[in-house]
C-alpha cells in the first residue's frame, strides 16, 4: 500500500504543451509505476501468482488515470505495454514479462516529463538501463548487455559533469568503476556483479541530487543538462524501486520483497 504522505521533497511542476501546472505525479501514475517494477521483480522470480498480482494493481491504476495526463499517444501506449504485460504473464513468459514491465516503467516515466525534480533524467535512465541489464542476463543476450553498457556510458558522460562541480567525488568514483566493469564484461557472467552494483550506484546517485536541493538542480528550469539525452521526452520525475529505498521525492510503496532477498543470482535464475 502507498503512504499517504506528501512528496517530501520540494518540488515545482512545469508541463509542456499547455498542461496545467500541478504539484506532484497523479497517485495514479505512481501506483503504476510501482506495480510495474514489482511485477518485473515477479516475473524475474517467477512468482506468478505475485505478478499477477500486481498486473491487477497496474490495471486499477490505469483505470485511474487523469484524462488529460501527457498525450493521447503517450497514454495508448502504456496501455499496450501494460496490455502485453498482461499477456506475458497470463503465458509465464519470464524474459517476455520482464521487458514489458521494465517497459511500462519507461512509458510512466516519459508520462512524468511533466515534472521537474531535483534528481535529474539521466538518473532515472540509468536505472531503466540497469534493469535491462537484467533482463540481458536473465535471458542470457550479450548483444543486449553490451548495448545497455554503452547507453549506460553515455548517461553517465552526460550526468559525471555535474557530479563533479557538486564535489561528490565518491559517488563518481563508484559509478565510474561500475561503468568500467561493465566495459570489461566479455562473458555474460561477468555481467552479474557489475549489474547488482550499478543498480546500488543509482541509489547513491538519487541520495547525491536529493541532498543538493534548490534551484540549481539539473532538470529544473533554467538549468542545462549535458550530454545527448538531454533533450529527452523523459524528464521523470518517478523512479520505482523494487528492493531498494523509494526516492526521497515519492510516495514509499510496499515493496514485495526486502533488499536482504536480492542477490546477483537471482538474476540469471531461469
Amino acid at each position: 500500500m502507498l503512504a499517504s504522505i506528501l512528496l517530501s521533497l520540494s518540488v515545482a511542476a512545469f508541463a509542456p504543451q499547455g498542461i496545467a501546472k500541478v504539484s506532484a505525479p497523479p497517485a495514479a501514475l505512481v501506483r503504476a509505476g510501482e506495480a510495474a517494477e514489482n511485477a518485473f521483480d515477479a516475473a524475474r522470480a517467477s512468482d506468478w501468482r505475485q505478478a499477477s498480482s500486481q498486473m491487477r494493481m497496474l490495471t486499477t491504476a490505469l483505470d485511474n488515470l487523469p484524462r488529460t495526463l501527457g498525450r493521447a499517444d503517450e497514454r495508448a501506449r502504456l496501455r499496450r505495454r501494460a496490455d502485453a504485460l498482461g499477456d506475458d504473464v497470463s503465458a509465464r513468459r519470464r524474459i517476455a514479462a520482464m521487458t514489458a514491465a521494465n517497459e511500462v516503467t519507461r512509458v510512466v516515466a516519459d508520462l512524468t516529463g511533466q515534472f521537474r525534480t531535483a534528481v535529474p533524467v539521466q538518473v532515472m535512465l540509468l536505472d531503466y538501463r540497469g534493469r535491462q541489464l537484467e533482463v540481458g542476463i536473465a535471458a542470457r543476450r550479450l548483444s543486449m548487455l553490451q548495448q545497455a553498457t554503452a547507453d549506460i556510458r553515455e548517461l553517465w558522460n552526460g550526468i559525471r559533469p555535474d557530479l563533479e562541480r557538486r564535489g561528490r567525488t565518491a559517488e563518481v568514483q563508484q559509478f565510474t568503476d561500475v561503468v568500467v566493469r561493465l566495459e570489461g564484461a566479455h562473458r555474460i557472467a561477468d555481467y552479474v556483479e557489475p549489474a547488482e552494483a550499478e543498480l546500488d550506484a543509482v541509489d547513491q546517485l538519487e541520495t547525491a541530487f536529493a541532498n543538493h536541493r534548490g534551484a540549481g538542480a539539473p532538470g529544473a528550469a533554467g538549468t542545462t543538462i549535458t550530454g545527448s539525452v538531454a533533450n529527452s521526452s523523459t524528464c521523470s520525475a518517478w523512479l520505482p524501486s523494487r528492493t531498494r529505498p523509494m526516492p526521497r521525492w515519492l510516495p514509499r510503496p510496499t515493496t514485495i520483497r526486502s533488499a536482504g532477498q536480492r542477490s546477483a543470482s537471482s538474476r540469471i535464475a531461469s
